[in-house]
Order: structure tokens, then C-alpha cells, then sequence
């Protein structure tokens, strides 16, 4: 389910995968509190991903794959607790 958040952080770190590879892993972090939240939440993901990126081959996902995380865009209105209308990358409000 999409989450929207008034708040994001992002944290990366250079990782290798079970081939060896040099990767940099980033994950983002969403909160409605603040962005010190946001970063601490961002910073766990880190960790639980970096445990895993060792074990696996890594395959490049989808930029948009909005049924399957959190999308970190700005907020422009709120229809619901789970629907809004943000701003993506590009500028578009979607």
C-alpha cells in the first residue's frame, strides 16, 4: 500500500554482494513527525538491506514500483489517510 509522508530522509552506504560486486544501497526513510524520524527509520532499513545484499545477486527494480514501497514525494494534498497528490521526480503532481 502507498504511504505518504510530510517527511523524508535518505541514508545509502557502499556494500558487496555475494558475486563481490561494489554497490551503493540506498533506502529512504518516511515519517509524519519529522525528519529526524525519518532518517532513523531510513537508517534500519539500511541495516536490514546491507544483512541481506551479502547473501543475494542483486537485480535493478523498477524506479516506480509504487504497489511494492513507499515513494518518497512531496506532498501536495491529502485526499485520504492512504491517497494524495504529490509531486514526483520529474515536477508532475500525480
Amino acid at each position: 500500500m502507498l504511504k505518504l509522508y510530510r517527511y523524508w530522509a535518505a541514508v545509502d552506504k557502499l556494500v558487496k554482494d555475494a558475486k563481490g560486486n561494489s554497490l551503493l544501497v540506498k533506502k529512504w526513510g518516511g515519517s509524519n513527525e519529522s525528519v529526524d524520524e525519518a532518517k532513523n527509520i531510513a537508517e534500519q532499513a539500511l541495516k536490514a538491506l546491507v544483512d541481506k545484499v551479502a547473501q543475494i545477486n542483486i537485480r535493478k527494480a523498477s524506479s516506480y514500483d509504487y504497489i511494492n514501497r513507499d515513494i518518497p514525494e512531496e506532498v501536495l494534498g491529502e485526499i485520504s489517510p492512504s491517497g494524495g497528490v504529490t509531486r514526483n521526480n520529474m515536477g508532475c503532481k500525480v
